[in-house]
């Protein structure tokens, strides 16, 4: 993984704000709505669509941060 990208399934990728530079591990849902994001000290569910838009415009980003302590994310 290149720092602050992560990759859909078909090989796009997808660049996070700088706060969410530093993850550890990442979960896509099936339809890749959604991107979960493990931190440091939390998980990040994220509107993959408003991360779109967040690139483009600098703000809207829609998420939930959860403090947990996580080692890794997956959907199901």
């Amino acid at each position: 993984q290149a720092p602050g990208i992560v990759v859909r399934s078909d090989g796009t990728d997808v660049s996070l704000p700088p706060h969410l530079r530093d993850f550890r591990a990442a979960a896509w849902t099936q339809d890749e709505r959604f991107l979960a994001l493990v931190t440091r000290f939390a998980v990040t569910v994220l509107d993959v669509a408003s991360l779109e838009r967040y690139d483009d415009e600098g703000g809207g980003l829609r998420s939930v941060t959860l403090p947990l302590n996580a080692r890794d994310v997956a959907w199901r």
